[in-house]
């Protein structure tokens, strides 16, 4: 039988974040006031309140299911409900039940669903070979050696860390997603106590239904958002402890027995992982269910809880749940969402989701790979022409290439159509990369029998601030990739154009040829690489008396990152994803490499390393200024200096409220230096990218416009295991017109030892006249 993936890395699921929150009809998650004293009880847990609850429910003539129950007090006391009485409004269901003794608080259960990758803007079905579980003995592809796949790694110093052998090991970290292929030969193979994959739970099923089962595995490929989160977080090469496999390619014997996969790490590939399952195979799961996994991963013991994905409605039992967890010393990490955009005149503030927007979850948005990870060459009589793909093209002989120049023209799919008809086992298949093209394709892809391989050929862009420079995040290869049938093959914007000349002077389809001889591994570099992503939301985040926090407190890569995928005849176990969800586990990964080496010290104390010692990245769109912190946060992660730093700094972020007079902020910063020696410090302040909060007259969404940074000191010399603190006055940039934020960094220098520290700040301006 052969299973048809159409595109797969075009609704692979890069963000389980949603643009509307959808809510289940008639279904309620209600906080109980506990019916005992837990402190003076000998168990923590009890259903007494939902015993309580029943009686009055059953008095008040209120009829429901029950979804779940949550019987920690720790965490959450209450449970989540299915009304069965159809005949009254949810307005009317609220005030019923809000009446009811006990309730605390009423809140809608809101559906989770997939959502297209960032920068999409097709809509697919899934194909039915993508929910298929898989079950057969798992086989990888490869082994496949070169290029440059520690590439991420060592844009945030992990490279470093891994060779002193700090790599996570006894710490415990919990992944809510769609669960886990846990028999990947590069996440251990096996689930259980003594396992890379130790624990977990699944409360849902492939097909999304709240279930309660011990094991979270997920063998359908499009519940394989969870896989490759955990093999950025925890991944071993499967080059270096996989078991040897001899496999079988399309019918053709590849290489002998030998180790398989890619040579590549996650960034904390010793600590121990509990994958807890909510969501099905491309099918949503439910808001109640992430209560019942918070509890459940509290249960567990985990360190850390890593999240990708969120909802844009705050809901009250988020901001309730994640502030227990962080008082119980649990981090909660969540991605903060990809809904911005690839254009820089769009308004982007304040699309952060929940849970990442409440205050004690650290945010984190994404940074793109400095490399794209697995590039081939082909090659004609006259040019080398690089294409992107997870694996390399498995064609003995020279292939024939028909080009569609327009492959929503129906004559020219015609005619694609008599050529795979005659000689379609070694014909490539090449088209533009248009808007509407995988729609238009979609038909001729899926037929039987199935074609091979389709190159997208990409077109040249222009960066729109500066029209003489290409457009950074379109200039290249897509930043998300998977295997299927066809393979997709993407050819960027400069070998497209040399492709198509030679193409045409060759004299056209079965004139020109390209051999897939060479197989060699090589990773390119990115043009958009170390720059935010163009989907990356935006903080920071109002809190609930008006305030700002910033959001997103870190930066780490998560634009084409290269990871584990469920196993199966299509995927081959790896993929390339982007996201705010590849970057989350990344922070996970560097707090879990941070707490094994510093025990004793708080979440605020870890989170501080992280921050003042992360690297402010540039504008996508403008190198002459900074990113905007409510765009980066901190900016680019570097957990080997967080670790390795001889000096503390606190606070590690300002947010500064608009007092509408003079709107100045004096704070005070408190320096310590950890080291045996004297160290020199001098300060001085850089801005960053000003965002109005609604824009007119095709403005920019980020502009130079920065405020001021006063120093009560130009420097100051602390001996050894000593610490001082400075004064500074922040005041807000001038001649602005209406309602904005503007921000900046702090820098402290220590002159000795030649390092930067940096503290990011957000401020809001109401207008011009505030100032």
């Amino acid at each position: 039988m052969r299973f048809l993936l159409l595109l797969y890395h075009t609704i692979s699921l890069a963000c389980l974040c949603i643009a509307q929150s959808p809510i289940v009809p008639g279904a309620y998650i209600l906080e109980l006031n506990p019916i005992i004293d837990f402190s003076k009880h000998p168990f923590r847990t009890t259903n007494l309140h939902v015993q309580e609850f029943r009686n009055a429910a059953t008095a008040a003539n209120i009829h429901y299911n029950v979804r779940y129950e949550f019987n920690n007090p720790d965490i959450f006391l209450g449970l989540s409900i299915q009304v069965t009485d159809t005949g009254k409004s949810d307005a009317e269901m609220r005030r019923l039940l809000n009446a009811i003794p006990g309730v605390v608080s009423v809140s809608p259960v809101e559906v989770i669903e997939a959502s297209q990758p960032p920068g999409e803007d097709e809509a697919f079905t899934l194909s039915n070979s993508q929910t298929l579980a898989f079950e057969d003995d798992p086989e990888l592809l490869g082994p496949f050696t070169g290029g440059d796949l520690s590439s991420s790694l060592r844009m945030g110093g992990i490279d470093k860390l891994h060779k002193l052998g700090i790599k996570g090991k006894g710490i415990k970290i919990g992944i809510i997603d769609s669960g886990i292929d846990y028999r990947h030969p590069a996440l251990g193979g096996k689930f259980g106590p003594g396992n890379k994959i130790a624990g977990g739970y699944a409360f849902a099923n492939d097909r999304g239904a709240p279930v309660m089962e011990e094991d979270p595995l997920t063998t359908c490929y499009a519940g394989g958002h969870g896989t490759h989160v955990a093999g950025n977080l925890c991944l071993t090469s499967c080059n270096l402890t996989c078991i040897p496999l001899t496999y079988i390619v399309q019918g053709i014997i590849g290489m002998e027995s030998g180790s398989r996969g890619f040579d590549i790490e996650g960034v904390a590939p010793e600590a121990t992982i509990f994958m807890y399952r909510v969501t099905g195979c491309g099918s949503g799961g439910s808001t109640d269910a992430l209560i019942k996994v918070f509890t459940k991963a509290f249960e567990d013991g985990v360190d850390i809880v890593s999240i990708s994905m969120g909802l844009l409605t705050r809901n009250d039992p988020y901001q309730k749940v994640t502030d227990r967890l962080t008082e119980a010393g649990v981090f909660v990490v969540v991605s903060l969402g990809n809904d911005a955009a690839a254009d820089p005149r769009q308004e982007h503030l304040y699309t952060g989701a929940t849970p990442a927007i409440e205050s004690n979850v650290v945010a984190v948005g994404s940074v793109v790979n400095s490399h794209f990870p697995t590039v081939y060459s082909a090659n004609d009589s006259v040019n080398n022409i690089r294409y992107a793909s997870v694996y390399p093209v498995n064609l003995t002989e020279e292939a024939d290439v028909y080009i569609l120049e327009d492959p929503c023209n129906r004559k020219q799919l015609e005619e694609a159509e008599r050529i795979r008809a005659s000689n379609m086992a070694n014909t490539i298949f090449a088209t533009p990369r248009i808007q509407g093209v995988r729609t238009c394709l979609f038909s001729f892809g899926s037929k039987e029998p199935g074609i091979q391989y389709i190159m997208l050929l990409m077109p040249e862009s222009q960066n729109i601030f500066n029209t003489s420079r290409a457009d950074p995040y379109s200039a290249s290869y897509p930043a998300e990739l998977s295997t299927g049938n066809p393979q997709f093959l993407f050819v960027d914007a400069a070998d497209s154009a040399k492709l198509l000349q030679t193409y045409k002077s060759f004299g056209g389809h079965q004139k020109y040829k390209l051999s897939f001889k060479d197989k060699t591994l090589s990773s390119v570099p990115y043009p958009a690489g170390g720059l935010m992503d163009f989907y990356s939301s935006f903080g920071p985040s109002a809190t609930r008396s008006g305030g700002l926090l910033l959001k997103p407190q870190l930066s780490a890569p998560g634009g084409a990152i290269l990871s584990t995928t469920p196993l199966g005849p299509l995927g081959g176990g790896y993929a390339i994803y982007q996201g705010t969800s590849m970057a989350t586990p990344y922070i996970s990964g560097c707090l879990a490499l941070l707490k094994s080496q510093f025990l004793n010290e708080t979440q605020f104390e870890l989170l501080s390393r992280l921050q003042v010692t992360s690297a402010p990245v540039q504008w996508a769109y403008n190198a002459s200024m900074l990113a905007g912190t409510m765009q980066q946060g901190a900016g680019l992660v570097n957990a080997y200096d967080a670790i390795f730093s001889t000096t503390r700094i606190s606070p590690s972020q300002l947010n500064i409220e608009d007092d509408k007079t003079r709107n100045i902020r004096i704070t005070e910063i408190r320096i310590e230096n950890t080291s045996n020696r004297s160290q020199q410090y001098v300060f001085s302040h850089t801005g960053a990218g000003f965002m109005y909060k609604s824009l007119y007259n095709n403005e920019l969404n980020q502009m130079p416009i920065f405020g001021k940074v006063k120093f009560d000191l130009k420097n100051v010399t602390l001996p050894s295991l000593t610490s001082a603190v400075i004064s500074l006055t922040i005041s807000p940039p001038r001649n602005t017109t209406h309602e904005g934020l503007y921000s900046g960094f702090v820098k402290i220098i220590s002159k000795t030892v030649n390092q930067t520290f940096s503290i990011p700040y957000v401020g809001r301006v109401n207008s011009a006249k505030c100032c």
